[in-house]
């Protein structure tokens, strides 16, 4: 499907890997390569990794914070929606249904990276939305980045859709593929 709108004038181009996790299947134990303890946090909280402001605007709003800490202080975090949520890379809102979760905004100090701190994160996301009834656990990557797409895929996540989103001078197109999976949440331009 292909889509097409005036937009803010720019130039961009970005393609975007939309991946799902069957919350209604097993899921797999995945291990950090250290000692990593993840809080799980529904109301704003003192971060050194994050601003006080993007924490209380986002746990105010209903959003969840995993916080993942060792002996030296945070080493990562990972937000989770179960509303609309802004996808800067596509220039769309992302319309998140009752039934599934979005995962998003994930980050791990750069010293930390390759000891699957990443992952980690993902799979304590998962284990807990299990527990709430949803059927699907959503997240996305740009295609460039290969370190995130290899930490969601090692935390069994599938490729379900691929989008291509092109702003050139204002006119914005999206090309986006055939769903491989049943998630309901939508773009805004999907209609």
């Amino acid at each position: 499907m292909i889509r097409f709108r005036l937009g803010r004038f720019g130039i961009k181009r970005s393609e975007l890997k939309l991946f799902a996790f069957n919350l209604k299947g097993e899921i797999s134990t995945i291990n950090a390569g250290k000692e990593v303890d993840v809080g799980i946090y529904d109301r704003p909280i003192k971060s050194e990794l994050i601003k006080k402001s993007t924490v209380e605007e986002r746990l105010n709003r209903g959003e969840v914070l995993f916080l993942a800490k060792d002996n030296s202080g945070e080493i990562g975090y990972l937000f989770a929606t179960k509303s609309r949520c802004w996808v800067s890379e596509v220039e769309d809102w992302f319309e998140v249904e009752d039934s599934e979760v979005y995962l998003y905004d994930a980050f791990t100090k750069e010293e930390h990276r390759g000891m699957h701190i990443y992952p980690f994160l993902i799979y304590q996301a998962v284990r807990h939305f299990k527990t709430q009834d949803l059927s699907q656990a959503l997240i996305f990557s740009t295609a460039a980045n290969r370190s995130s797409i290899k930490g969601i895929a090692r935390a069994r996540f599938s490729i379900y859709q691929t989008v291509n989103f092109l702003n050139l001078c204002g006119l914005r197109i999206w090309k986006l593929s055939t769903r491989r999976c049943d998630v309901r949440s939508r773009f805004r331009v999907e209609g």
